[in-house]
């Protein structure tokens, strides 16, 4: 059927996935003499992040927003719904330090099976195009220099870039332009069933899920299209080309 001429990547959680971040939320605030349990900093976390981003989609890129302005109010929500009577002014100094905190690779770990796929991506495949797709902000390219991982790949497509999310169309469309691709000589790889597996698919691009053990697959995912980790996934590509599978 011919060859693949480009594997795009979600980052977060199919690459690279945040340290604990209720830990690093608490570590931050306590520099600036605010003390907060870690486990109450995460659940607070999760429900302002959840909200936030229904409230203010993509960090708030069409509510004028800048994605710093964005992180600065979900830190401070997370705090005061711990405490009310947290200093602002404070929390405001958290929040700045934790966006340069997070503008680095330190608070992230690469996924484990991750590099040695990619290592033979660029080695095997040098006709190959690979690419990110990600619903991340602009620190992303320096967070993926600091982890040495910025040499895998051709481009990035970031969320705050093109102006909008996965599941929309544009954002896949996008990365299809920028490696001058067809969608059915494309494939996506992401953990996400929604934003990545049926969203690539409504392009017309080939698409794989990578389900940790964990993960809970319903009946819209063929098993054909399931990798437990990246070390499945050549394989997988050398049956798409092979079937178009």
């Amino acid at each position: 059927m011919g060859l693949l001429r480009l594997v795009t990547f979600d980052i977060t959680n199919t690459i690279i996935r945040p340290r604990d971040v209720g830990l690093n939320y608490s570590n931050a605030a306590k520099m600036f003499g605010i003390f907060v349990n870690p486990e109450g900093v995460t659940n607070s976390f999760r429900k302002h992040i959840k909200k936030q981003d229904k409230q203010y989609p993509n960090y708030g890129f069409n509510h004028g927003m800048t994605s710093k302005q964005w992180w600065t109010r979900l830190v401070c929500d997370t705090f005061l719904d711990l405490n009310m009577n947290h200093d602002v002014k404070k929390l405001h100094q958290v929040a700045d330090y934790l966006f340069e905190f997070y503008h680095k690779g330190e608070p992230y770990d690469i996924i484990p099976h991750s590099m040695e796929p990619l290592e033979r991506l660029r080695e095997e495949h040098p006709y190959l195009k690979v690419g990110v797709i990600s619903n991340f902000d602009e620190r992303l390219p320096a967070i993926l220099d600091d982890l040495h991982l910025s040499k895998y790949f051709d481009f990035l497509v970031l969320s705050v870039k093109v102006g909008v999310c996965k599941p929309h169309q544009r954002i896949f469309q996008a990365a299809l332009e920028m490696a001058g691709a067809k969608p059915a000589d494309a494939v996506h790889v992401g953990d996400n069933i929604e934003l990545d597996y049926l969203a690539a698919r409504k392009v017309g691009m080939n698409a794989i899920v990578m389900a940790g053990k964990q993960m809970i697959l319903d009946q819209r995912v063929e098993d054909r299209h399931v990798v437990r980790d990246l070390t499945e996934l050549e394989e997988k590509m050398k049956l798409i080309e092979e079937w178009r599978i």
